[in-house]
């Protein structure tokens, strides 16, 4: 990086021109919510965070590449190249998913002889607290 990146002048935002995908631009969920906060206040929450990282790596981009970069490379491949991408991640996530799935059953089903077969309703923690069925 050159130091006229470094300088307050040309980078008023402190944005790291050199992101990288596995530096943590994503805050902690519990920098901004409590555990009292109802659904609606999470999501409120996570999609601000959304906007703000999309900003930051728009803002990363300009800077490493230059201002308007975008109007020269073909986006519509480099979308294809991301979709794919995405593609993948879904599939890893989908492992995941069920992995985590398959653990909380064998907790639930651990922790209780009574419960039913280890279903936990996604109702059960996505409820805002006090609301009845």
């Amino acid at each position: 990086m050159s130091d006229a990146l470094d300088s307050p002048e040309n980078n008023p935002d402190g944005i790291n021109p050199s992101l990288e995908e596995d530096d943590d631009i994503y805050p902690s969920l519990s920098d901004e919510m409590t555990p009292d906060d109802d659904l609606t206040g999470i999501i409120a929450a996570l999609s601000r965070e959304f906007d703000e990282v999309t900003q930051q790596r728009h803002k990363a981009g300009a800077l490493k590449y230059g201002p308007g970069k975008f109007l020269t490379v073909d986006t519509l491949q480099e979308a294809c190249d991301e979709v794919a991408d995405l593609a993948n991640y879904a599939r890893y996530t989908y492992i995941k998913l069920r992995l985590l799935q398959e653990s909380i059953m064998r907790q639930v089903e651990s922790e209780s002889d009574e419960s039913p077969g280890g279903f936990v309703r996604s109702s059960d923690f996505t409820k805002p607290k006090g609301t009845m069925e």
